[in-house]
């Protein structure tokens, strides 16, 4: 396989909505064991360690990047979880981050394939997003229904 295209760690902090709808492009289709995630609530914090497919570096075809990256929310008061088996480490793909203010509440949902959500309830919008370790090729691109790119999977 070629060497990897010039790739550099992305750091961002998220600190409003639109921050965190950039956040969410970047993670989009990433993968996580439901143990690498924790909430600390003492610190208020909610950590989960992502396999996450670069989509800032996607082309037409492969090769394509993952790389591990860190999001980590600050400010987190309470954590609920629907349809997220916690007793077993499946896999889990992380489709999106959506922002909701509902009255004086704020929560940050995290949207999983197949219907699972993590909701973090949250005093307001701190998150950081943080590639750790080395990028690494893939020949697999996540593709879906709406996409206009495919490879034919």
């Amino acid at each position: 396989m070629n060497a990897l295209p010039e790739y550099n760690a992305i750091t961002l902090i998220a600190s409003d909505r639109e921050d965190l709808a950039v956040v969410a492009g970047l993670i989009q289709d990433s993968l996580f064991p439901i143990s690498d995630s924790q909430f600390d609530a003492s610190k208020k914090t909610f950590v989960v360690v992502l396999n996450r497919f670069c989509w800032e570096m996607v082309s037409e075809k492969p090769p394509y990047i993952r790389t591990h990256s860190i999001l980590h929310f600050n400010n987190v008061i309470s954590v609920f979880s629907q349809d997220v088996d916690k007793s077993k480490d499946r896999i889990y793909n992380l489709l999106s981050i959506i922002p909701v203010q509902n009255g004086d509440e704020q929560f940050v949902y995290l949207t999983l394939a197949g219907g699972g959500v993590i909701r973090l309830g949250v005093e307001d919008i701190k998150a950081t997003l943080k590639d750790v370790g080395d990028a690494w090729h893939t020949t697999s691109r996540p593709v879906h229904e709406n996409s206009d790119l495919s490879d034919g999977r």
